[in-house]
């Protein structure tokens, strides 16, 4: 695993939406209302708990493996909570070994004056270049309920490539649960331009609604 600096990644203060508030604007009435049945079956309190120990100890998760990334070694002071076991299974089981080039970690990227992201970490992974997308879930996951999250990685390539003239057609999530599974879910081909497509549909719908 090497750094390799071709890119001039810049902090984005850009007031345009992110990825993630677009798809979350255009998600799908069914999905809201198993959102809103899961709420209700478990809890108000209880829901908003869920979903705040589970954003915290994703921030956590992540900076640990930005950190390695940055450092290429683990600390080894680190108190052993579930975010560092779930950071130690991606980083042996998902970056070791396989991410051999590194051009950037937290990269800000922008399309077009339409939407801005922050991709986790961009490089070379397995052969060709890709977009690494870091995730933390309480249960694994089944792939055709990860189409949301492949096409946060497919808006992430395109402004990239938009943005730096790369050619990055593909893109990689590595999960762990709070079980410590690790999970690995790669989208590219045909399923890749579809997403990318689609995102930019979603974009198009975002605009018309809230203009």
């Amino acid at each position: 695993m090497k750094w390799n600096k071709k890119y001039n990644y810049k902090k984005n203060r850009s007031k345009l939406p992110s990825v993630t508030r677009i798809l979350d604007f255009c998600v799908v009435p069914e999905k809201k209302e198993a959102l809103k049945i899961w709420a209700e079956e478990v809890g108000f309190e209880e829901s908003q708990r869920i979903t705040k120990e589970a954003k915290a100890r994703g921030s956590e998760m992540h900076k640990i493996i930005e950190q390695h990334l940055k450092q290429e070694q683990l600390r080894l002071d680190l108190e052993e909570t579930l975010a560092v076991k779930m950071a130690k299974t991606i980083i042996n089981f998902g970056v070791k070994g396989k991410l051999e080039e590194i051009w950037g970690v937290e990269v800000n990227t922008e399309y077009e004056k339409k939407y801005k992201g922050v991709i986790d970490v961009v490089g070379v992974y397995e052969g060709s270049e890709k977009i690494i997308d870091l995730k933390q879930t309480n249960k694994p996951k089944r792939v055709e309920f990860l189409d949301d999250y492949f096409s946060q990685i497919c808006a992430y390539a395109n402004s990239h490539n938009k943005e730096f003239g790369t050619k990055i057609a593909s893109g990689v999530i590595l999960m762990c649960s709070t079980g410590n599974q690790f999970q690995k879910f790669e989208v590219s081909g045909q399923k890749f331009v579809d997403l990318k497509d689609e995102f930019m549909k979603k974009v198009e719908q975002y605009y018309k609604n809230t203009n």
